[in-house]
């Protein structure tokens, strides 16, 4: 992260190693879960949901040594998000053999009739490579998912900046400093959508500084997201840093509020300034 953005939200610049913990501490301990469901005394479960829970302990120590005083206490147990992931990985890595998956005793020491009675589970069920293999794709299929159902709404926000027609707006909520405004009146969103459309990118160097603050636009085809917000004092508009939980630095662009202005927004900056 660059400087410039670091000043104006201290501890940003540790974001990217704090999603890189959360997500690979997560990753760790759901792959765990779902192997220890499939398999019993899997080593794999365990190793993975150790890690998981290590990483869900080690990285809230770390950043609060290190980012302490900077950062919001939820974000502790976002950090520690991990844990929920890894112990249930480990404590499957213990799971006692079932028969209905073939795992535990085989009949050899019944009679013929009994064995005859016993219902055996499907060949596909039994095999323990084709349980892993449909518990790892079902898993794949609901990261895909949630990837896509992540990503829409960013892309939105990108083409809205970008000036594209088919987005719009259909409510905006903005926190931090202690406040909070709401603004979702149909006549305010098409406002907002028409401002975000004509928005100037200024790169990574914002041209128009001021208090800073956290908004979430959500948008008529479904989906929000959140971005930065810095409200300058000199000038009838805001500046949008976009996005805040990339790799690089973010963007920014400066949404010029024209007249007339709604009652409902000027009376929203009035409370933000």
């Amino acid at each position: 992260m660059s400087m410039l953005f670091a000043q104006m939200m201290p501890g940003m610049e540790w974001l990217p190693l704090m999603l890189v913990c959360i997500a690979g501490g997560l990753l760790a301990g759901v792959l765990g879960t779902l192997v220890g469901l499939a398999v019993s005394h899997s080593r794999y479960a365990f190793w993975a949901g150790s890690v998981a829970c290590a990483t869900g302990i080690a990285s809230p120590l770390f950043f609060l040594l290190v980012a302490g005083r900077h950062l919001a206490s939820d974000a502790y147990f976002v950090l520690a998000t991990p844990l929920l992931a890894g112990l249930p990985a480990v404590l499957l890595s213990f799971r006692p053999s079932v028969r209905w998956l073939a795992e535990g005793d085989d009949g050899s020491g019944e009679t013929p009739a009994v064995q005859q009675q016993r219902r055996k589970p499907p060949t596909w069920l039994a095999n323990r490579t084709v349980r892993v293999t449909l518990v790892l794709t079902a898993a794949a299929v609901v990261l895909v998912w949630s990837w896509l159902n992540w990503l829409r709404p960013r892309r939105a926000l990108e083409r809205l900046l970008a000036g594209d027609s088919d987005v719009e707006i259909v409510a905006v909520r903005i926190t931090g400093q202690g406040k909070q405004v709401s603004l979702s009146d149909p006549t305010v969103a098409r406002y907002l959508t028409a401002r975000f459309r004509s928005a100037r990118r200024d790169g990574y160097v914002p041209e128009h500084l001021g208090l800073t603050y956290t908004i979430r636009v959500t948008f008529a085809a479904g989906g929000s997201v959140e971005a930065g917000c810095s409200l300058p004092a000199d000038a009838q508009g805001v500046t949008i840093s976009f996005p805040l939980d990339g790799l690089g630095d973010p963007l920014h662009y400066w949404v010029r509020f024209t007249d007339p202005l709604p009652p409902t927004i000027a009376d929203a900056l009035r409370h933000l300034r």
